[in-house]
């Protein structure tokens, strides 16, 4: 699932109708892969922290994939946020060469 696409799914979802299906998918799913995480709309980082909170809590696997490196990540999104992604199993980065 794009992360822009969730954000927007979610921004877009009529208020008063209940949980955005999104949401529950991306919380209940047994794996979760957050594609271009970084790239979604401001304003959906604490979105993104109830999603990765609850998946935390439920020991559901998420694997994020991103432009940004873990400290911009955790500047954008919280140290909360970037523990519950690190914390269960580790994390594989993918530095490019030249990126800082």
């Amino acid at each position: 699932m794009r992360a822009a696409e969730l954000a927007r799914s979610l921004r877009e979802h009529p208020f008063g109708d209940g949980p955005p299906p999104a949401l529950q998918r991306a919380c209940g799913s047994s794996l979760l892969v957050l594609d271009d995480l970084g790239n979604d709309v401001p304003g959906a980082e604490a979105t993104f922290l109830e999603i990765i909170d609850e998946r935390y809590a439920q020991q559901r696997p998420t694997i994020v994939t991103s432009g940004f490196l873990l400290g911009q990540l955790e500047l954008r999104y919280s140290e909360a946020f970037l523990r519950r992604l690190v914390e269960p199993a580790g994390v594989i980065l993918d530095v490019r060469k030249g990126a800082r």
